[in-house]
């Protein structure tokens, strides 16, 4: 989410009548704050001794402000001796990524896990969304597949090169959760080049958009319509701050309440799919301890 956003929530804020502006500041703060144990702020400090150093790259279903946080759940299930530092920023593409390499390179990780995609498929959809992102994530050209795969290239072979980490890519999840929907073609077609590039260049890869898929078809859930990026689902995102942070709602209770399944706002995770991606990556991480 980049400073733009700042002030529509704000607007949003006071067409909904929100009296407080420290409540409603407070809320921005949380949504926009950085994570803990930021690599950034963090990545350089000594190591314990026999600690396992795991860095969690990508967007803001990393960073966690907007989305359940499967980084401090992989903390709490891993234990003491194993320490991971977030390297999400909301709102990156997989160029961003490219450009934070350096502070990932500089924590020396065991580990490094990799999930982006989403923004970079979002700004696919529409012009309107490729400009924005462009002017707020600085990018040197619009968002599109061609672009994303040199970036996501990128990211794996610098950090190939640079550290000896065992690396896990994780492929998106879904966006909206209506299976028929056009977005959701692309996100295969994303996926299918992230395993392929993944793979070319030895990294571990993690189909989490299958799993997704596959637990929401055994759900039996009744889905609302496509994914469309339109005003609905960004006052939606935009909510989620004051729902989350001075309502106190769980993700699971925010998707309850707009008939959702897996997500809170058709983009980032709520409870129940986080819980499945850290399940995976919990896996994957005792495998190759």
């Amino acid at each position: 989410m980049s400073d733009p956003m700042v002030g529509l929530i704000l607007k949003v804020a006071a067409g909904l009548g929100v009296a407080s502006i420290a409540a409603t500041a407070y809320a921005v703060w949380r949504a926009l704050r950085r994570p803990a144990e930021d690599v950034v702020a963090h990545g350089r400090e000594p190591r314990k001794p026999g600690e396992r150093r795991i860095v969690c790259a990508g967007d803001s279903l990393t960073h966690a402000t907007f989305s359940f946080d499967y980084v401090q759940a992989l903390r709490e299930r891993l234990g003491s001796n194993v320490r991971i530092l977030n390297a999400g920023v909301n709102g990156d593409l997989a160029w961003n990524l490219a450009e934070r390499l350096p502070s990932i390179v500089a924590a020396a990780p065991d580990d490094v896990v990799v999930l982006i995609g989403t923004n970079d498929i979002c700004g696919e959809l529409t012009t309107e969304i490729a400009k924005r992102q462009q002017r707020d994530k600085q990018l040197p050209e619009l968002a599109s597949q061609a672009f994303f795969e040199r970036e996501f290239t990128r990211v794996l072979e610098g950090l190939k090169a640079a550290t000896n980490a065992q690396i896990i890519v994780v492929t998106p999840p879904l966006l909206g959760e209506d299976l028929s929907d056009r977005v959701q073609a692309r996100l295969q077609t994303y996926a299918q080049r992230i395993t392929e590039i993944a793979v070319k260049r030895g990294a571990s890869v993690i189909p989490f958009h299958e799993a997704m898929e596959s637990a929401l078809r055994a759900s039996g859930h009744a889905c609302r319509p496509g994914f469309q990026p339109g005003f609905i689902e960004v006052v939606w995102i935009v909510l989620v701050p004051f729902q989350r942070y001075l309502a106190g709602m769980s993700y699971d209770r925010i998707s309850t309440r707009r008939g959702l399944w897996g997500s809170a706002d058709l983009i980032h995770l709520n409870e129940r799919a986080g819980t499945i991606l850290a399940d995976l990556l919990e896996t994957k991480l005792r495998e190759s301890n």
